[in-house]
């Protein structure tokens, strides 16, 4: 059995032009926002068969922006002071040489606004606090040490919003409803557990450890004020389905492979 490629999204009426891919390399995007001529307004990272590809949405390009892919940290921090620019998305992926690396949108700065990497969710939630901070944009990933940190985008909160992480489809939506609210950003991401079984061979016990996979999100919402889905757990086919179904574009969409 392989891997399957599975989504999260957020939808919205469609109301403007706009483009979506997936399974795409990042010199493939570069050739599709070309074509199209357009600006990228999410990206998100992912590496299925040894291979980063990129799941992307576009829209006509109608402002100043740049995009970047398989940057490092430095590399980030440089172009930032270099565009003279902010973070509006950030995708954090390990890479297959092994080393932590960001795709990124930037914009003109033009508002106070902060970013982190490496971050626990303890951490991030000090960061918040010690800024009156809201989160723009989260991206949770398995560091190097092995353990799930948080690359997240930052603004002087100036709304009501929340935040979770490890949370299942089910529980997002009960947050939702308690909340009254709106996705804004979402992040798949898959955990790995383990539990050991014992099997009865005869007069022999047998112990057998045995792993799974199951999606978990990280999420932002607002209090609901425009129309708006969101699904989880999909394939490419059946997202476009749904986007058909309710003449929706993406405002937001986060890959996420499980493996067999």
């Amino acid at each position: 059995m392989s891997s399957q490629l599975q989504f999260g999204a957020i939808m919205a009426p469609a109301n403007q032009e706009w483009w979506w891919y997936f399974d795409q390399t990042g010199a493939q995007v570069a050739q599709l926002l070309t074509q199209n001529k357009a600006m990228l307004t999410d990206i998100n990272a992912y590496v299925i068969d040894n291979t980063v590809k990129y799941a992307v949405v576009m829209a006509p390009a109608n402002r100043t922006w740049w995009w970047y892919f398989g940057q490092t940290a430095e590399q980030v921090s440089q172009l930032l002071i270099q565009n003279k620019a902010m973070l509006t998305d950030i995708s954090a992926y390990v890479d297959v040489d092994h080393r932590l690396k960001f795709a990124v949108i930037m914009t003109p700065a033009n508002q106070g606004w902060w970013w982190y990497f490496g971050q626990t969710a303890e951490q991030v939630g000090q960061l918040l606090a010690e800024n009156k901070a809201r989160l723009t944009d989260i991206s949770a990933y398995v560091d190097l040490d092995h353990t799930r940190k948080f690359a997240v985008i930052m603004a002087p909160a100036n709304q009501e919003w929340w935040w979770y992480f490890g949370q299942t489809g089910e529980e997002v939506n009960q947050l939702l409803t308690k909340n009254n609210a709106m996705l804004t950003d979402i992040n798949a991401y898959v955990d790995v557990y383990s539990a050991e079984t014992t099997l009865d061979r005869g007069n022999t016990k047998v112990s057998k450890e045995e792993n799974w996979t199951k999606a978990m999100f990280a999420v932002i919402m607002t209090p609901a004020n425009q129309t708006w889905w969101w699904y989880y757990g999909v394939t490419a086919s059946e997202l476009g389905e749904y986007l058909t179904k309710n003449k929706a574009r993406l405002t937001a969409v986060s890959p996420f492979v499980l493996s067999p």
